[in-house]
């Protein structure tokens, strides 16, 4: 295998680990993208990355508020209830999903 090719997979590897450390879906929805994105990219002439940040920003604020509720609900988690002790500093922090825990954490 060339050293070109060892990189990439480096790359790539370590993309889908730090996104699923910070976000925890994060490294699917990159996984999916990225094949989406070779996919129509091969038909196309822009670039990769064009296809891969719109499908991964697509794919990861359908993931966020469609997929993620559902399955948190399904797997007995609920949404931290917000009150004056508790509540998200920035939007940012409810886009990366930690914003799920058990039922008894809320009271």
């Amino acid at each position: 295998m060339s050293v070109l090719l060892e990189m990439k997979k480096l790359l790539y590897t370590v993309s889908f680990l730090g996104l699923t450390a910070t976000t925890q879906i994060g490294g699917v929805v990159y996984i999916l993208s990225h094949w989406l994105a070779k996919k129509h990219s091969a038909r196309s002439s822009r670039p990769l990355r064009t296809y891969l940040a719109l499908y991964f920003s697509a794919l990861y604020l359908i993931s966020t508020y469609l997929v993620v509720p559902p399955l948190a609900a399904f797997f007995g988690r609920v949404p931290v209830a917000h009150s004056s002790q508790i509540a998200p500093h920035t939007h940012l922090t409810v886009l990366l999903n930690p914003n799920y825990v058990g039922p008894g954490l809320n009271e």
